[in-house]
């Protein structure tokens, strides 16, 4: 199949950039491996942030008093709040499903891999492989995660032995339910951006 454009990955950089290219009358074609929208909508800032703002009502509902307002003890639901966090980020997936089809944008499901200039091989779910063409392939597959094992960070800071402690005494504080243990496989996500919101 021969398109205008291919956009490979339907994050918050791909999508718009689907739509602008139809926008401009292109034919246009977005090719996701999991879910329209990608990490950030679905499993990264969006469901994340729903998570903090249950947080933040919680914390309200706390010291609702110190507003003069009476609420007996406030409790957490982490079914509910969980089940509202996906339901934002399906609603917001389902949103960016609607704007492929307005904009005429063909959404093909697999993980797509450059060929050559021009060629994207795409290799659906069930093994199937097709090959499509376009005068202009976009990357837009985002950035993903490294899981690294919080033993080896701590074997790495080593060389400072008061440096290791403070980081490891820091993240254990700061995260409360993830003691050290020696010898235990530990993991942590550091990221190198802060994204506000």
């Amino acid at each position: 199949m021969a398109y205008d454009v291919i956009v490979l990955g339907s994050g918050p950089g791909g999508y718009p950039a689907a739509i602008r290219a139809s926008q401009l009358g292109k034919k246009v074609a977005i090719v996701e491996r999991e879910s329209l929208g990608g990490i950030c909508l679905n499993w990264g800032c969006i469901p994340t942030k729903a998570l903090l703002k249950s947080a933040q009502v919680y914390e309200y509902a706390k010291h609702a008093a110190d507003y003069g307002v009476d609420i007996n003890e406030p409790k957490q639901n982490f079914e509910k709040i969980i089940k509202r966090s996906r339901g934002v980020a399906d609603k917001m997936s389902k949103g960016v499903q609607f704007l492929m089809r307005k904009n005429k944008i063909e959404v093909i499901m697999g993980n797509g891999k450059l060929l050559a200039p021009g060629k994207l091989e795409v290799t659906a779910a069930d093994g199937k492989k097709q090959v499509l063409e376009a005068k202009n392939i976009i990357i837009a597959t985002g950035g993903g995660m490294d899981i690294i094992k919080l033993k080896e960070i701590a074997e790495a800071l080593s060389v400072n032995p008061d440096t290791r402690n403070c980081f490891l005494k820091n993240f254990t504080t700061s995260y409360n339910g993830i003691p050290w243990k020696p010898g235990k496989t530990h993991f942590l996500l550091l990221s190198d951006k802060y994204r506000s919101g």
